[in-house]
């Protein structure tokens, strides 16, 4: 690679009807990228002619699962010598972008990679104990970076040294609680059939009591996601309730199996 490739920034993104929020990114990324690749699922609102108006084409691609679209956009975005993989949901402040803006001109052979700090923002307000600091790998050195993790928790990984950049990520991650209650349904689904395919543990008594009591302490107490005032009382109770959902469908699909496991020819 030349060091010229070497010190350019390639920005992938994955959307889905993300119009509430894709302009916000874009504007956000556009003055330190080199290159930006949107893969877009079949978006049915106004994404596809938001990107149009920041002079980006997306590229579209049947949603399969988070690892493929995202390994398909960041794909995409790698003919720079470093990748900023973005949520369509996130946008970065100016500090942050003067961060990435700085480790890309340095191109440092020490590190792969570069975590940044999430803070979510949600109906007009920070939440700065809820979640927080939620520190994600988001910049990475080009060929050094794989996608690994359960459904639907599919994270960027590297096998190489890392470091953090200064700076927020603001993740607008639901519109209001209901489409919060309707993502940790959705997820929990997801995660109990993930966990089910697997063969993974879970789906027990024990863990129908314990595991959502755990949540709602670590986010709501240890994280001090109470502090947030209704909306950190409601998403920590949320973290429960999801758990909670998990570990029940996946009861559920166990039980289900058994039932239609055939039953063995009896001895003769």
């Amino acid at each position: 690679m030349t060091d010229r490739v070497a010190r350019k920034l390639g920005v992938a993104i994955t959307t889905f009807n993300s119009e509430r929020s894709i302009g916000r990114l874009l504007e956000s990324v556009k003055s330190i990228a080199t290159t930006i690749a949107v893969v877009d699922s079949g978006s049915t609102d106004k994404t596809i002619e938001i990107c149009l108006e920041f002079g980006i084409e997306p590229v579209h691609r049947q949603f399969d699962n988070h690892k493929e679209n995202k390994g398909a956009s960041n794909r995409l975005a790698e003919s720079s010598g470093w990748l900023l993989m973005m949520d369509s949901d996130e946008s970065i402040d100016e500090e942050l972008a003067a961060s990435i803006r700085s480790a890309v001109a340095r191109d440092d052979p020490r590190h792969e990679g570069y975590f940044v700090v999430r803070k979510l923002f949600m109906q007009g307000q920070w939440l700065h104990h809820f979640g927080y600091p939620d520190r994600v790998l988001r910049l990475v050195r080009r060929g050094k970076w794989r996608m690994d993790g359960p459904s639907p928790h599919e994270a960027l990984v590297v096998d190489g040294e890392t470091a953090d950049l200064a700076g927020t990520c603001l993740h607008e991650s639901y519109r209001d609680l209901a489409d919060a209650r309707a993502r940790t349904s959705r997820y929990a689904d997801i995660s109990s059939r993930t966990m089910f395919a697997q063969g993974r543990s879970g789906g027990t008594i024990i863990d129908l009591l314990v595991r959502p009591m755990a949540a709602f302490v670590k986010h709501g107490i240890l994280q001090r996601g109470l502090l947030d005032g209704s909306l950190g009382w409601h998403l920590s109770l949320l973290t429960a309730t999801g758990t909670w959902e998990k570990h029940s469908r996946l009861r559920r699909l166990r039980a289900a199996a058994r039932t239609e496991r055939p039953e063995r020819p009896a001895r003769t």
